[in-house]
């Protein structure tokens, strides 16, 4: 469906930036309800899961430049509460953002 690519390309890229069902609605001129329904029918996860997984997808390739401190990884992907973003990191792939680095690096921050 092309209006899920574009909605999922929307999600790409403004990952930094507060995403709420309704702008991504608007952006694809759907109703937000109906957004949400058509999104989990052809994706097969909520939108707020797939925003998650984008978001820590995308800290993973950021946390493996040890020049970019974690707290501006968290903020680049979304998540300004740092401490939010590592229990949402952890959720997801089973390690702290510390850790994930360490094991991808060799490096702690």
């Amino acid at each position: 469906n092309g209006l899920i690519a574009l909605t999922c390309l929307y999600i790409r890229t403004h990952l930094s930036q507060v995403l709420t069902r309704e702008t991504m609605a608007a952006h694809v001129y759907l109703h937000p309800a109906y957004l949400s329904r058509l999104f989990k029918h052809e994706m097969g996860v909520t939108l707020s899961d797939y925003i998650t997984s984008e978001r820590v997808q995308a800290a993973c390739r950021l946390l493996e430049s040890p020049a970019i401190k974690i707290g501006a990884v968290a903020a680049q992907v979304g998540y300004p509460q740092f401490s939010y973003f590592c229990r949402v990191f952890r959720r997801v792939t089973g390690m702290s953002p510390q850790e994930y680095r360490q094991k991808v690096t060799g490096q702690a921050e």
